[in-house]
C-alpha cells in the first residue's frame, strides 16, 4: 500500500506572536538551528512515506515552498481540520493508500521511537483498518492539552479509546497523570484511505461530498492545488476530533513515549533554544550576558541582552515589538489586547520573506519609508506600479538589473535609480550572487497593498 503524509500547515501565527504574524506563521519561523519546523516535520518522515503532501492556505504558499519541496492543496479560507484532510484523502486516486496526518508545529526528540511508532500505526491501520490516535503518554500535569483515556492492550500494541477529554484543570491533570491510562491527545492519526471515508460516509457525508466537488473544479497547477473559494466556503467548519474522533466505534489508541512537543506557546517555544551554562534559553543570533539570572527563553536577535535578577521570564524584541512576561498563562490576553490596539502588528513583521528574497524596514515614518531588499541569485520581483509612492534605489551589492517603463539596464554598487510614481518597473537578479539594495519610499500613503502587479513569476 502507498503511503501518504498529510501535513496541515494553515495556521495564522496568534500563539507566538510577536515572531509569528498573520503573514508569517509558527511552522515557518527558523527557531531549530535556522531549521522551520515545517521543514522538520516533512524530514522526519523521509523513508517511511512515499509522498508527502501539504495542506496550506493562499497567504503562505510561497513560505511552504521556501521550506519544503511537495505538493501542495491550497485553501482560500480556513474550514479547520476536518476539510483539509478529508480534500488531502479524497485528492489521492490510490484507494487502498494509507495516511499518516500531523500538524506541522510539533517538535520530536527521539526521531527513531518516533519513526518506529509511525511503522507500528501503519500496520494497525492496514491490517486491522482501524483509524489510530497517537496518544502521549504524558511527563507533567498539563492544562495545555486535551487527553485520551484508553483501555488495555487489545492487538500490535493499540489499545481501545475509552473517552476524549476536553483541557483540564490543574487537579484534574494532576489526577489523569496519576491514573496512567491518560494521554496527551497529540494531533496525530494515522489511517487507510478506505477507513476514512467509510467514516466520512457515516457521520460527516456533506464534508465527503463537498471535498469531492471542490477537487472537481479545483485549479491545478504543478505541484499546486488550489480549492475555489466558494467551494471552500461551503466546508463546515469541523475539526477532526469533533467531526470523526468523537462519533467513530473504528478508533484505536496507540500509546506512545518519544519526546514529543506541541509548541504553542513562546515559553514551549523557547525551549527549544540552546541552553546557556546559566540555565537561560537563548535563540541563536542573540548575545546573552547576566548576572543572578535563570531560566528565561530570551529571542532578540542581533541584540545585546543584559539580565540582571531576572528568573523564567520570556523576552522577545522583534524591532516593532517588544514582549517581557513572566505569566505565561496570561500572556494570550495581553497578545490579544495588543493586536487589537495595533492592527498592523498582527500581519507582519519588520521583515518579510518573499519568493524572490526578503526586504528589511529599517525606517518607518510618515511620509517616507526606508528597506533593505535582498533578491536571491535568480530572482525576479513583479513588473509592477504604485499610485501612491516613488522610490529611489541605491544598490550597495552585487549587480541588479532594472526595468523602467521598458528600459532596461544593469546597475552595480553605488549606482542609484529614481522609480516615479506610476512607473511599471522590476528588478531581476540575473547573477550567482545576492543583489542588496536600499529603497526609500515617498508619498502619502506608503501600505504593502498599494502594489500593481502587471507581471509575476510567482503567480502572486
Amino acid at each position: 500500500m502507498r503511503r501518504y503524509h498529510v501535513v496541515l500547515c494553515g495556521g495564522h501565527g496568534k500563539r507566538l506572536w510577536p515572531l509569528s504574524r498573520e503573514n508569517y506563521p509558527k511552522p515557518i519561523l527558523p527557531v531549530l538551528n535556522g531549521k522551520s519546523l515545517l521543514g522538520d516535520t516533512v524530514d522526519r518522515h523521509q523513508g517511511l512515506v512515499d509522498q508527502t503532501v501539504v495542506v496550506t492556505n493562499h497567504q503562505h504558499v510561497h513560505l511552504v515552498q521556501d521550506c519544503v519541496s511537495a505538493p501542495l492543496i491550497v485553501e482560500p479560507m480556513a474550514r479547520n481540520t476536518l476539510a483539509a484532510i478529508a480534500l488531502a484523502v479524497v485528492a489521492t486516486s490510490d484507494s487502498d493508500a494509507l495516511f499518516m496526518v500531523t500538524p506541522s508545529d510539533h517538535c520530536i526528540g527521539d526521531v527513531e521511537q518516533y519513526q518506529s511508532a509511525v511503522n507500528q500505526a501503519m500496520l494497525i491501520a492496514e491490517t486491522e483498518s482501524k483509524i489510530v490516535l497517537f496518544g502521549v503518554t504524558p511527563t507533567r500535569p498539563d492544562t495545555g492539552f486535551g487527553y485520551l483515556e484508553m483501555g488495555a492492550e487489545v492487538s500490535l500494541g493499540g489499545c481501545p479509546i475509552v473517552a476524549f477529554h476536553e483541557k483540564p484543570d490543574a487537579q484534574t491533570a494532576e489526577h489523569y497523570v496519576a491514573q496512567n491510562t491518560f494521554f496527551w491527545n497529540s494531533g496525530l492519526f494515522c489511517f487507510s484511505k478506505q477507513s476514512l471515508v467509510a467514516e466520512l460516509e457515516r457521520y460527516q457525508p456533506a464534508v465527503l461530498a463537498q471535498a469531492i466537488a471542490a477537487l472537481e473544479s479545483a485549479d491545478y497547477g504543478e505541484q499546486v492545488l488550489v480549492i475555489q473559494p466558494n467551494c471552500m466556503a461551503q466546508f463546515p467548519d469541523l475539526s477532526m476530533d469533533y467531526g470523526i474522533m468523537e462519533h467513530s466505534a473504528n478508533l484505536v489508541g496507540l500509546p506512545v513515549a518519544f519526546d514529543w512537543q506541541d509548541v504553542g506557546s513562546l515559553r514551549a517555544l523557547g525551549g527549544l533554544f540552546p541552553q546557556t551554562d546559566d540555565g537561560n534559553f537563548v535563540q541563536s543570533g542573540t548575545t546573552v550576558m547576566t548576572q543572578n539570572s535563570s531560566g528565561n527563553c530570551v529571542a532578540c536577535p542581533d541584540k545585546v541582552v543584559a539580565l540582571n535578577g531576572i528568573h523564567d521570564a520570556v523576552i522577545v524584541d522583534t524591532g516593532d515589538a517588544l514582549l517581557i512576561s513572566q505569566d505565561s498563562d496570561s500572556v494570550p490576553t495581553l497578545i490579544e489586547s495588543v493586536r487589537a490596539a495595533y492592527p498592523q502588528l498582527k500581519q507582519t513583521t519588520r521583515w518579510e520573506q518573499r519568493p524572490w528574497g526578503r526586504f528589511d524596514v529599517l525606517v518607518d515614518a510618515d511620509g517616507y519609508k526606508v528597506k533593505k531588499i535582498t533578491v536571491n541569485p535568480g530572482g525576479i520581483l513583479s513588473l509592477q506600479y504604485h499610485h501612491h509612492r516613488e522610490e529611489h534605489w541605491v544598490v550597495v551589492a552585487g549587480v541588479a538589473t532594472i526595468e523602467i517603463d521598458k528600459a532596461c539596464h544593469d546597475y552595480g554598487v553605488s549606482q542609484t535609480v529614481f522609480i516615479p510614481k506610476g512607473s511599471t518597473h522590476r528588478l531581476t537578479n540575473k547573477t550567482d550572487k545576492p543583489v542588496v539594495i536600499i529603497e526609500t519610499q515617498l508619498g502619502n500613503y506608503l501600505g504593502e497593498d498599494d502594489i500593481v502587479r502587471v507581471e509575476d513569476v510567482y503567480g502572486r
